[in-house]
Parts: C-alpha cells; sequence; structure tokens
C-alpha cells in the first residue's frame, strides 16, 4: 500500500518515477549478490513485476554499485563482480525488453569505486547491447571536477561503442553538510548540475532529498531538507534546497547552448537558451567584476538563492561583480 500510494502521488504531481531496482532476496543464493541463472531470472521477473504494477515507470536501472563491497555481498574479485554484473544486466534486458519495450533499462549505475579495468571488463562483453542509457554516480568533492568522471565514462563507451556515445546519467551525486558546511552544499550543487550539464549529461540525481538522521554524520547529512526529528523542525529545508528549487525553475524549459570563453580560467559561463531568449549561468571563484552590454535597457539576475533583482544599464553597461555563488542572468 505504500508503495502503490508513493507512486500514485508522484503521478498528480506531475512528477516520473526513475528506480532504482535492487537489491538482495533471502530467498535465492543465500541472500548475497545474485549470480546463478535461477537468481537472476527471479530478479528479472522481480522488475517485470514491478513495471507491471506501476506503468508510469519509464526508466529502471539495473542494480546499484556493483562496484562497492556492500552492493557485491559474496564476491571478492572483480572477475567475479564484472562476471555477475553483465549476467545480471544481460539477462534483465533479455526478459524485461520484449514486454516493455518502451521503459528505458540503464546499465552500469558504478560508483567510485570502478577502475578502467573494472569498466572494461564490463563493457567488453558486450554490456552496451543490454542497455538503453549508461550511467554512474561521483561524490568527488570539487564541483567543477565532475567534467573528469564524465571524459572517462564517455571514452569508455567509445571505446567499445565504435566511437558512438549513448545517453549519460549521473545518476547519483551530492555533498554532505558533515564533510561540507551548509552554505557550501548550498553553492556546490548548482555548480556539479552546470558542469554535469555542459557536459552533456542527460538526467541528474541528487542524493538524497532528507538527511536519514538527526546524528551528525557524513551518510545522515546529504539531505536537502532535515529530518523528521530534527530539533529545527521536520523537513526545514537546508539552503542547498533552496538553491537546488531556483536552479529547478530557471533550467525548466530551457536548453543548454554551450559553455562560453569569458575570461576561461576565471569565469565558468553556461549559455542557454529560454523562451527565445538568452540565460546565462555565472560565477567567478576567485571573484571578479564584468560588464555585459546588454540589447534591452534593463537586465533581470536572479541569485542562487532565486531573489530577482533588476540591473538597469548605464550608458549601454551593466555592471556586475562576480563570486562564487551562481547567477542567472536574463536577456541578450
Amino acid at each position: 500500500d505504500k508503495q502503490d500510494q508513493f507512486i500514485s502521488l508522484l503521478a498528480l504531481n506531475g512528477m516520473k518515477p526513475y528506480i532504482v531496482c535492487a537489491l538482495y532476496n533471502p530467498l535465492y543464493d543465500n541472500g548475497l549478490a545474485p549470480v546463478t541463472e535461477t537468481a537472476q531470472l527471479a530478479f528479472a521477473n522481480y522488475v517485470k513485476q514491478l513495471l507491471g504494477r506501476y506503468p508510469t515507470i519509464a526508466d529502471i536501472e539495473i542494480w546499484n554499485e556493483p562496484d562497492i563491497p556492500t552492493f557485491s555481498k559474496g564476491l571478492t574479485t572483480t572477475d567475479e563482480k564484472t562476471n555477475f554484473y553483465f549476467n545480471l544486466l544481460k539477462t534483465s534486458y533479455e526478459q524485461v525488453h520484449p514486454s516493455f519495450p518502451k521503459v528505458r533499462v540503464i546499465g552500469m549505475v558504478l560508483g567510485d569505486v570502478a577502475t578502467d579495468q573494472f569498466l572494461s571488463k564490463i563493457l567488453q562483453k558486450g554490456a552496451l547491447k543490454f542497455m538503453d542509457e549508461y550511467s554512474f554516480h561521483s561524490y568527488r568533492p570539487v564541483p567543477e571536477l565532475i567534467g573528469l568522471d564524465i571524459d572517462r565514462h564517455k571514452t569508455m563507451i567509445r571505446s567499445h561503442n565504435g566511437d558512438k556515445l549513448i545517453p549519460i546519467n549521473l545518476s547519483e551525486t551530492g555533498f554532505t553538510s558533515f564533510t561540507f558546511t551548509e552554505q557550501e552544499q548550498a553553492k556546490f550543487l548548482p555548480r556539479r548540475i552546470m558542469s554535469a550539464l555542459a557536459k552533456g549529461i542527460q538526467k541528474i540525481g541528487i542524493y538524497n532529498l532528507q538527511n536519514k538522521t538527526t546524528l551528525f554524520d557524513r551518510e545522515g547529512a546529504f539531505g536537502l531538507i532535515r529530518h523528521q526529528d530534527d530539533t529545527l523542525g521536520a523537513y526545514t529545508p537546508k539552503p542547498a534546497f533552496a538553491t537546488y528549487a531556483a536552479l529547478t525553475r530557471e533550467l525548466s524549459g530551457a536548453k543548454f547552448i554551450e559553455e562560453e570563453a569569458v575570461a576561461p580560467g576565471l569565469i565558468h559561463a553556461y549559455k542557454f537558451k529560454k523562451d527565445g531568449q538568452d540565460l546565462r549561468v555565472m560565477y567567478a571563484l576567485s571573484g571578479t567584476g564584468i560588464h555585459l552590454y546588454p540589447k534591452e535597457a534593463f537586465n533581470d539576475v536572479v541569485d542562487m538563492m532565486g531573489n530577482l533583482k533588476t540591473y538597469k544599464a548605464i550608458n549601454g553597461v551593466v555592471s556586475l561583480i562576480l563570486d562564487e555563488n551562481p547567477i542567472y542572468i536574463k536577456g541578450q
């Protein structure tokens, strides 16, 4: 009943579920990673039952982070883990795709532990034939360095797919306010998303919505809102919730155009088109002044928290100060 209600509420709010299909089942392979044919067919059947019950699901990931010990129980070597994952992905795709051809089956779903060797061992078996999209997770502490991970995965895909890409998702990323301050979490989140969009990432999943505990620890503090038992109030937004909401409002319906070379190394500038107008996301880690030359007499600027301010051009120029907090600049 809980799941039925959850899926129904998503539909009522215009939200589409992106589902991770996992994990262990005590009825198969002693509750460890499902490696036998019987266990893998049972897993595929679970996925089919899930999709049959909830027809609004359009995206499914097969398993979660097979490179991480937590999600590869009973397996120790790289060969064991990569064989397990390839066979599970292949079995799932072959069982699910004919019955649900419109559902996107998403593979790899790798964490930060996967080496190039790990990736290659799965891909060289032909894994790309058994997925519609590719996904990975990354928790690099510097937001902009996500580009290195994206380039790495693109290189791997091209090398095993005739130099062609398939859609790539960054399906898990985020910043814990245990390691970072809440203010850092708030500014790093939109910068991570910008950096990923600029590299062609299709979907981005933020880990996670709600703090898992009231204890101050790394895993419990990734949330954008507080735990229901928090002394500051149940589900109280953290600053990052506001910056994520502002980014969502500003970029909904916008199309990424290019990362502009405006003082490279000093200014980050991402150009979008929305409603026929330019929309730029800009920031500068070390801070700098900039001049804008708008076609109109005014420029609307939305700050990282979603506050709107209109600037009037003086002699055709709008002067702004950029810092490490992204802003959204509207207009030509």
